[in-house]
């Protein structure tokens, strides 16, 4: 490339340089190679080859007292680290030494003036704006409200497959005079072939040719405003990536860094910006990131980069980043690279999950994450004088991965990352809701967070029981159809007449409840809340222990205490899962009847068993802010005449359940009784409550 580009110069200018050391081309005055040929060794001085001076420089180039130390000599005299054995510089992310005798003068790549091109304004991807337009139907009003400022805030284009591209001139027109930000993702062996991002080009001839064609196509656009974030997590995978897959790629993604930078960090109206993983990752040795990127710029002869961005696809605050910044540009400054800036992605970093990201670093749709500050450049200049930009680097709520498929990620399955995703990069609709839900932005369109509204509370003289019960009514959500009930009916329906056909298909859109009655399942209860999504699902638990005294009937249930707690811990724990579903907890149909009006043998040996076990339930689905318990009742038939006993029996499997509160009461599960009268028994017994 430096030949191609120099030749015009050096054939203008003929024998007029000729020298001592060469015909056509004068002496170097340093003795740095960059370039040797059947002529011998060429330096680059003033924009200009020159012939390196053998005489002079024999001895610093055939001569190299480090080897004695077991380290090559640098081909270049950039010192960065003196100590008793001498000058030491660093080369393909290794020390080397530095002759006493090397030349003092260098050529130097040109210092390019560079401009904030995100102070101007930014590209809204229509693609992205798209997507949010599609889930708004899943969204309250207040919800929709939000999500359409969401769609004023502009967001990165990744480049991350075969055709990204062919995609880049689309956008290009569609930018015009706005700034867009691309995202560079096709390194071969992308994140050392991690399960959920793996992929990249073929080998580094094919990111050559993907790196040029994209190149090609901005520089059609000469007036485009083109920022670049060249290769997440790569930084971050040569400087603590141990396992074999990575060791085996770090020489071929520095090779392909440094080619990213010199190509795009050459042009005119692309601003490059090589990204540096986010302080978690990183913030702990800036001198070897630091030490790393000076070494991709130093193979980088033609490209130079704005700064540096972080965060990308990640959750830290801004302020733990900025300080990160801050320390990363001291480390760069050391090393002789100065004025660098920074870009940091706020587009999940709304809420402040420092403790909770803490806990396993899970990178894969965290659950507590919140839409951040809206893409803008220079956003605080007083308070981040290093930062160009927030901006949304990682459209959120396309998706970092999935727990399951053939690029199934172990991370993906953890507790705290939100479930039922969708392969790295697709939509995630329920996750975008989420999200939406926890920001404190974009109530009104602005970029200021909503500042909680402080009341007055009544004191309170003595200790009560905390309200644990959720006071939203669930039910008032759109309701779960479970399509296993609906097959039945659909297998059912050629032994009707057409009219109980039509019939029977209005009955399809009747909400049921899923029993959970068997030991196997809690099992069961992933893939009903995963296709429940954000409507309301309701489960009747119905294993307690003796289960209705042993009738004949609907015997069975779990074996002993024990195997119900295990039971009730499973189907909690899977419910957690998933913060964002709203779940109704019927709780043991039958049992409070026959713990009052149950005088078998059979029932009353259970009775204790069976009080414990609903204080139990209570306490643990009651505890749970996506859960509204509901314990059953019977029926007014069963014990509409006994309301005050029905009333102190539910006040002592409350009071024996310390943690946990119902919601209300379900009735005439399972039974033919009619409204009204279920309504006399419930007035009855809300007065007796």
């Amino acid at each position: 490339m430096k030949f191609i580009d120099i030749l015009p110069i050096l054939v203008a200018a003929g024998s007029a340089m000729a020298s001592a050391c060469h015909p056509d081309y004068e002496c170097c005055k340093g003795c740095q190679t960059i370039l040797t040929d059947d002529e011998g060794n060429w330096g680059a001085e003033n924009n200009q080859w020159c012939f390196i001076d053998e005489n002079k420089c024999s001895s610093a180039i055939s001569k190299c007292r480090f080897e004695s130390l077991g380290y090559p000599c640098c081909s270049h005299c950039n010192v960065i680290y003196t100590d008793d054995d001498g000058n030491w510089g660093a080369e393909n992310g290794q020390w080397c030494g530095i002759p006493e005798n090397c030349g003092s003068t260098e050529p130097t790549k040109p210092e390019r003036k560079f401009e904030n091109f995100f102070e101007n304004e930014l590209y809204i991807n229509q693609d992205y704006v798209k997507k949010i337009e599609s889930t708004l139907k899943d969204m309250t009003p207040e919800l929709q409200a939000k999500a359409k400022n969401v769609e004023k805030v502009a967001t990165a284009v990744w480049l991350a497959w075969e055709g990204a591209p062919g995609e880049v001139e689309p956008h290009l027109k569609a930018a015009g005079n706005k700034t867009i930000t691309f995202i560079l993702y096709m390194i071969p062996t992308r994140d050392c072939n991690s399960l959920a991002s793996a992929g990249g080009a073929a080998d580094f001839e094919k990111y050559q040719g993907y790196v040029d064609s994209i190149a090609a196509t901005i520089k059609k656009y000469p007036d485009a405003k083109v920022n670049m974030v060249i290769e997440p997590d790569t930084l971050g995978n040569l400087i603590t990536g141990e396992t074999e897959a990575c060791k085996k790629v770090h020489d071929l993604h520095r090779k392909a860094l440094s080619y990213a930078v010199n190509v795009f960090g050459n042009m005119s109206n692309v601003n490059a910006y090589l990204d540096a993983a986010h302080h978690k990752w990183l913030g702990w040795g800036t001198d070897k990131v630091a030490a790393l990127i000076k070494d991709i710029l130093d193979n980088a002869p033609d490209g130079d980069i704005r700064g540096i961005s972080t965060n990308v696809s990640n959750y830290q605050s801004i302020d733990n980043e900025y300080q990160y910044h801050t320390d990363l540009h001291a480390a760069l400054e050391a090393v002789g690279i100065t004025g660098k800036k920074f870009i940091v992605d706020t587009g999940r970093s709304g809420v402040d999950v420092t403790e909770e990201f803490n806990v396993n670093q899970t990178w894969c749709n965290l659950i507590y994450a919140g839409l951040g500050e809206k893409s803008r450049g220079n956003p605080d200049p007083e308070k981040y004088p290093l930062l160009d930009a927030f901006m949304w680097l990682k459209p959120p709520a396309e998706s970092d991965g999935s727990d399951v498929g053939s690029r199934a990620d172990p991370v993906c399955a953890r507790e705290d990352s939100f479930p039922g995703a969708p392969d790295a990069g697709s939509w995630f609709k329920e996750y975008f809701i989420a999200m939406l839900e926890k920001s404190p932005f974009y109530e009104d369109g602005s970029a200021e967070p909503v500042k909680p509204i402080d009341e007055p509370t009544k004191p309170v003289d003595e200790p009560t029981k905390p309200v644990t019960s959720n006071s939203e009514n669930f039910f008032d959500n759109e309701l779960y159809i479970n399509q296993d009930y609906v097959k039945k009916i659909e297998s059912s329906l050629k032994s009707m007449s057409p009219e109980l056909q039509a019939k029977a298909k209005n009955v399809e859109k009747v909400a049921t409840a899923v029993w959970l009655a068997w030991e196997g399942a809690p099992g069961e209860v992933a893939p009903h809340l995963k296709a429940a999504g954000n409507k309301t699902i309701t489960f009747i638990l119905y294993m307690i222990p003796t289960r209705d005294c042993n009738s004949l009937a609907s015997a069975g249930g779990a074996a002993d205490f024990e195997k119900y707690q295990g039971y009730v811990d499973s189907i909690a724990a899977t419910i957690k899962k998933y913060p964002n579903a709203k779940v109704n907890m019927v709780i043991e149909p039958d049992t409070l009847g026959n713990l009052i009006t149950g005088e078998t043998e059979a029932c009353k040996k259970v009775h204790d068993l069976h009080r414990k076990a609903l204080s139990y339930a209570v306490n643990v689905f009651g505890n749970m802010s996506n859960v509204n318990a509901y314990l059953d009742a019977a029926h007014h038939k069963w014990l509409g005449w006994g309301t005050d006993k029905v009333a102190a029996l539910i006040k002592d499997i409350l009071d024996n359940a310390p943690d946990g509160d119902i919601r209300g009461i379900s009735t005439n599960v399972s039974n033919y009784q009619s409204i009204e009268n279920e309504y006399q028994y419930h007035s009855d017994l809300h007065d007796s409550l």
